[in-house]
């Protein structure tokens, strides 16, 4: 009887050794079915922005009297805080004047509607910025991108006022410095002073050259 226990053990060992293991295989198999549901769902995402921008751009190439709007809400939404960066608007109005340059299209009514839309966008983050002073950071969604209030603070501190100037060229600080801008009580005059100036040059940055390549491979 002595001699069948050690027996026993080993084959209860063995047999607790293979559960063991299959919980851990089931395990393993249940981690790697979520991690593909994620990359399927994130590749579905993608996928879907992808498609919306392609209709988007078909839209804009077939009708081209809704130029103006359409750039107008865009610049907007490049400007505004946070959904710029959701949304590739500067990429899309690059595209939009190379198509308006051929197009053959006048520049001034997309020009005028793009540093209206920018204008307005920075004039409601200002607002924002504005309304929750010193508690910005802490208002969501603002408090889940501490490091792009932070930083836009950091800029606007060194430079001033010519940061809101500047803030439209770079980044997410075309529609984080204007949020700081507001915070800090920056009277509004000297605010749309160079946020109109900001606002206006960026947009022929972004659509005249691309206007001009539009004109120059429609030429060729």
């Amino acid at each position: 009887m002595n001699r069948m226990r050690p027996k026993a053990n080993a084959h209860k060992s063995l047999s607790l050794f293979r559960r063991e293991r299959c919980a851990l295989l089931a395990n393993a198999r249940v981690q790697k079915t979520k991690i593909r549901i994620a990359s399927g769902a994130q590749r579905t995402f993608h996928m879907d922005i992808s498609l919306s921008l392609d209709a988007l751009l078909s839209f804009i190439r077939d009708n081209e009297a809704y130029h103006p709007p359409i750039v107008f809400a865009l610049a907007f939404a490049e400007t505004l805080a946070l959904l710029s960066l959701f949304i590739p608007a500067t990429s899309i109005l690059i595209v939009v004047g190379a198509a308006l340059g051929g197009s053959g299209l006048s520049f001034w009514p997309v020009w005028i509607a793009a540093g209206l839309g920018a204008t307005i966008g920075a004039t409601v983050s200002y607002v924002i910025g504005r309304y929750f002073k010193d508690s910005v950071h802490l208002a969501w969604p603002f408090r889940s991108y501490p490091h792009l209030l932070d930083n836009s603070r950091t800029f606007f501190n060194r430079y001033g006022l010519f940061a809101i100037f500047a803030g439209h060229f770079f980044g997410p600080a075309r529609a984080f410095v204007p949020v700081v801008a507001g915070s800090l009580a920056v009277p509004h005059v000297h605010f749309q002073f160079a946020n109109i100036a900001s606002a206006f040059a960026w947009s022929a940055v972004v659509l005249g050259p691309s206007q001009w390549l539009g004109q120059w491979l429609s030429a060729s």
